[in-house]
């Protein structure tokens, strides 16, 4: 419906494009990194990628460093949706979809027996605590720390 409604446009695309223009995402060839600003968890992380696995897997890999190196989070928990693939021959030879997203988010405290619940249960209330561009400037850190030769 989005599609149709505003004439073609793509929503992902405006998502990611809002979070950039607000300073809370960053674009890496094929994909991209935000820091929702609706987030239902704190430290919430989207990694969205079309196309390229490498480029998304490589953003994926920095979300995880982000959380462990930099905002010292060891719990968290994820959610994916990655696309299907159909195996078109003997070898294995297959075609996919382009659309792959995971959406990271810390559940606090390891020690906490309240810690171990499912992520059906984190994601069903909303519980934000944390400032959206500490997370952003953590994650800019950690891309910087990995991507300079």
């Amino acid at each position: 419906r989005y599609h149709d409604d505003t004439e073609g446009r793509d929503y992902l695309r405006d998502i990611v494009d809002l979070h950039v223009s607000l300073g809370l995402g960053i674009r890496y060839r094929s994909a991209a990194v935000i820091v929702s600003i609706n987030p239902v968890k704190d430290r919430e992380i989207w990694v969205i990628g079309t196309g390229n696995l490498t480029d998304w897997t490589w953003l994926h890999y920095l979300a995880y460093r982000t959380f462990i190196d930099e905002l010292e989070v060891y719990c968290f928990s994820q959610s994916m949706a990655l696309p299907v693939s159909h195996v078109t021959g003997k070898r294995g030879e297959g075609v996919s979809g382009d659309l792959m997203v995971a959406k990271i988010g810390a559940r606090g405290d390891c020690t906490s027996p309240f810690n171990d619940v499912s992520a059906l249960e984190l994601y069903a209330i909303n519980s934000i605590a944390t400032d959206y561009y500490e997370t952003m400037r953590a994650f800019q850190r950690t891309f910087q720390k990995y991507s300079s030769p």
